[in-house]
């Protein structure tokens, strides 16, 4: 009898301790959704107070989430841009306990020459049904215009070397193929990818300079994105 009552004790004590530790990881997880969502109003602020917000800098701020995983869709009206994100937080593994949340949010911000506010709010997953749909990234000729925007705020604060360094190039779908920085002008080849995967793929030339500020972009044919010597460069 005493052993039953011990055995049914220790039994509870697992259980419970096992049910704890799960808890614990599911607010964790929920802890770094609601991390995520505050980081994300706080990037949106931070990248439109010179008057625009990119889609690559949109791009970069969802992703910037690790481990807190987004997907997003984008609509402007006017000056105003909307930002819907669908956010997925897991915190565990398979031999330990474990916690898993997500959420749909929606921001909305309009650019200005100063820390604009950004307002957030939940939704009903539902509004997030993008998200099970199969990831898609933009045409490439329009992440060109958005690169050589980047580029161009680069060089005119610090110079050709300053745009080889610049955050656009960590943008998912932008690759590096190869840059050179000869007679005061940078000239990147850079991958644009259009499609996941190497399909869709195209080269293009950017050339900067700051004297003036000059940005250019021009498409290639594929082997030609080979013609400078490969450096180490950087990958979105």
């Amino acid at each position: 009898m005493v052993l039953n009552v011990l055995l049914l004790l220790f039994v509870g004590y697992v259980v419970t301790s096992i049910w704890l530790k799960d808890r614990q990881a599911e607010e964790q997880a929920e802890d770094e959704v609601t991390a995520a969502v505050q980081q994300m109003r706080r990037r949106l602020s931070h990248e439109a107070e010179d008057g625009s917000l990119l889609g690559t800098e949109i791009q970069r701020a969802v992703e910037d989430k690790r481990p807190v995983r987004g997907r997003s869709e984008v609509r402007r009206d006017g000056r105003r841009v909307t930002v819907t994100v669908y956010y997925t937080g897991f915190v565990g593994g398979w031999l330990g306990p474990s916690g898993d949340d997500s959420g749909c949010y929606r921001f909305a911000v309009v650019p200005a020459a100063a820390l604009p506010p950004v307002s957030v709010r939940e939704l009903p997953e539902e509004e997030c049904g993008f998200r099970t749909e199969p990831l898609r990234r933009r045409p490439p000729a329009d992440v060109a215009e958005d690169v050589t925007a980047e580029l161009r705020a680069a060089v005119a604060e610090g110079g050709p070397e300053a745009a080889a360094e610049d955050d656009v190039w960590w943008t998912d779908g932008v690759r590096i193929e190869t840059t050179e920085i000869r007679d005061g002008e940078l000239t990147a080849l850079a991958w644009l990818y259009g499609e996941v995967g190497s399909r869709g793929r195209s080269c293009y030339e950017f050339r900067a300079s700051d004297k003036p500020v000059t940005v250019t972009a021009k498409k290639l044919n594929e082997d030609e994105c080979y013609r400078i010597e490969p450096k180490v460069g950087r990958q979105g």
